[in-house]
């Protein structure tokens, strides 16, 4: 099975994680596959709006009308996004914010804590695949909690 755990990197005062966000063409934990092509198209809808994509410490909540992240449990944001034979992998720094400052401070005080990343995505699934997908933004975890 491939690792999910994101590899953490320092570089001056600031903090950055790489790790995959999404694998492709293998069932997640859920039983749920995302097909390249699937990963691709969302991908590409997203640099569209030109905007990063938001990570936090939590599962990210659903909103009543429209899905999104909660800007008060930001932690992280991406700084780039690309494919690999194996999905969708991003580096993503860690902010000055609240929760960016607790990662952080895990990082720096539990060195060997191993932390990967949980995508949200909405959209359709059809016998187990996932035939359409919109990203909403992903949450830093154990990687041994990956779904």
């Amino acid at each position: 099975m491939t690792s999910r755990a994101a590899i953490v990197e320092f570089e001056g005062d600031k903090i950055y994680m790489t790790g995959k966000l999404l694998l492709t063409d293998t069932p997640n934990a859920n039983g749920i596959t995302y097909t390249r092509e699937c990963v691709e198209t969302a991908l590409a809808k997203y640099n569209e709006k030109n905007v990063p994509i938001y990570g936090t410490l939590s599962n990210t909540k659903i909103g009543e009308f429209m899905p999104s992240v909660k800007l008060a449990e930001v932690a992280t944001q991406t700084v780039s996004t690309r494919m690999t034979d194996e999905g969708l992998e991003a580096r993503v720094v860690i902010l000055d914010t609240p929760r960016g400052k607790l990662l952080s401070n895990i990082i720096k005080q539990a060195p060997h804590t191993s932390l990967g990343f949980n995508t949200s995505c909405i959209g359709e699934v059809k016998e187990g695949i996932v035939t359409e997908a919109t990203l909403i933004g992903f949450s830093v975890v154990e990687a041994n909690k990956l779904v």
